[in-house]
């Protein structure tokens, strides 16, 4: 089965059972950020997210990213590699305050559970690996369209348990960014 069928499969496990939540009061956010992998070499890697929620405590969240050079190629022509790029979906979890929606947003703490793809081109040889992260980020607010957000995650290189035996590789990311909120479901109870 191929990467991008995998993640698309697990991508709608998540989002599914949330769609009709999403779809009552949808606010929808667009953003750049900054990613720093501890496992490549890069140095930051621009990217662009997309949030989607219905709710302050829930929303759906997909993330591209790309990095502006490849480290990787060496001595060997580069005219045909690719830099390393990776792409994610998260389910975000408010765990206090009100993360996300368009309105009455504060604050505020959430978990980060998600799936995702990545790519990096090696003397000739382009190696793509599927993997699961968890993490934490926080949200803060900057008047009533723009919050920073700042995430901190694990990505497993296996979609295994991160206590399973033989340990699986992961590595660290960080990601900082700002959102937009483009869009709103009207008006909203407090």
């Amino acid at each position: 089965m191929s990467s991008l069928r995998l993640v698309a499969r697990a991508a709608l496990l998540l989002g599914l059972p949330a769609f009709p939540l999403l779809a009552q009061q949808a606010d929808v956010s667009l953003g750049a950020a900054l990613s720093f992998l501890s496992a490549i070499g890069n140095g930051a890697q621009p990217g662009l997210t997309l949030t989607m929620s219905g709710s302050p405590s829930f929303a759906l969240r997909m993330n591209g990213r790309v990095a502006m050079r490849n480290s990787y190629t060496g001595a060997f022509s580069a005219a045909a590699v690719l830099p390393p790029w990776g792409a994610d979906l998260d389910a975000l979890f408010a765990l206090g305050g009100h993360a996300f929606g368009a309105s009455h947003r504060s604050p505020a703490t959430f978990a980060i559970l998600g799936v995702g793809a990545g790519a990096v081109d090696t003397a000739g040889a382009r190696i793509v690996a599927r993997n699961w992260s968890y993490g934490l980020g926080s949200v803060l607010p900057l008047g009533s369209a723009v919050d920073l957000f700042l995430d901190s995650r694990w990505r497993m290189a296996r979609f295994v348990l991160p206590t399973a035996t033989p340990r699986p590789m992961r590595s660290k990311e960080i990601r900082v960014g700002v959102t937009v909120h483009a869009g709103g479901g009207g008006s909203r109870r407090r």
